[in-house]
């Protein structure tokens, strides 16, 4: 993104002065989403400090970003690039980002209610005569981890499984590093130039978490599973229970980017055979 940025700079600097009036506002704008972008990239930097070495138990987690972390000329190390970053790696990044809002930020308090509400409510409903400290409930696809915290928080005992790995480090990160409410700051629009009303709205900061991840009912097991879900959870003699929660009329009334499936997998019944 910086690099996109210092090729339209040097375009802007070619410019013959009376073009540069019709955007005398660009250098100012490119200072400040600048300044956002090494934000980002400080703060992601924090997030993989905090990784635990056993993070995935028997394989060691290591990662040495270098002069991108520790060095001094932290928007050098960014524009050079010197890991093998992707387009790709990139926009999955940018994902991860947004969805921080849409999990772990006071923003996206609209759109969880939207989604997650009424599985909480049906898990609620289903289970109103049950203890439910007996119960175990598994989140497939859990990304950030809100929806299992949320089931969690509720007194199931709930374990989230998420394969993407650019999801699984900076979940590890909330829910094992963040302890105060909206102790960070993140700039979550900053590389999007498209689909914006103003300049404002593109250098938006959002505050997370709202919550603080450790208010949990004692007692209660909570954990997120890292893998492939036919792989990690392809036990012999495991017996998992599906529910399957079906709002059709509800999910129908949804815009199309909120659309997800509401399934999950109950393992209150799981035994040995």
């Amino acid at each position: 993104m910086l690099h996109r940025l210092k090729i339209g700079s040097d375009y802007y600097s070619r410019l013959p002065e009376s073009q540069k009036k019709l955007v005398n506002e660009y250098p100012d704008t490119v200072e400040k989403i600048k300044s956002c972008i090494i934000h980002n990239s400080e703060l992601i930097s924090k997030v993989l400090r905090n990784i635990s070495s056993n993070i995935f138990d028997d394989h060691p987690f290591s990662f040495d970003q270098g002069k991108a972390i520790n060095g001094t000329d932290k928007e050098a190390s960014i524009i050079n690039n010197p890991y093998g970053v992707t387009s790709g790696d990139m926009d999955k990044v940018r994902s991860t980002l947004k969805q921080f809002v849409r999990d772990w930020s006071s923003e996206g308090q609209a759109e969880r209610d939207s989604c997650y509400k009424p599985v909480l409510n049906e898990l609620v409903d289903i289970y109103k005569e049950k203890d439910r400290s007996t119960l175990h409930i598994l989140v497939p696809g859990a990304g950030l981890g809100r929806l299992a915290w949320e089931i969690a928080h509720l007194g199931f005992n709930c374990q989230g499984n998420e394969f993407s790995l650019h999801m699984l480090l900076p979940a590890y990160f909330i829910l094992n590093s963040c302890r105060n409410i909206d102790s960070y700051t993140l700039y979550p629009w900053v590389s999007q130039s498209c689909n914006i009303l103003s300049r404002k709205d593109q250098l938006a900061s959002v505050r997370f978490p709202d919550v603080s991840p450790s208010d949990l009912p004692k007692n209660i097991q909570f954990s997120m599973a890292a893998g492939d879900f036919l792989e990690v959870y392809s036990e012999k003699g495991l017996v998992l229970i599906f529910l399957v929660l079906i709002f059709s009329d509800y999910i129908c009334s949804i815009p199309f980017p909120l659309q997800v499936p509401l399934i999950l997998l109950c393992d209150s019944m799981a035994h040995k055979t």
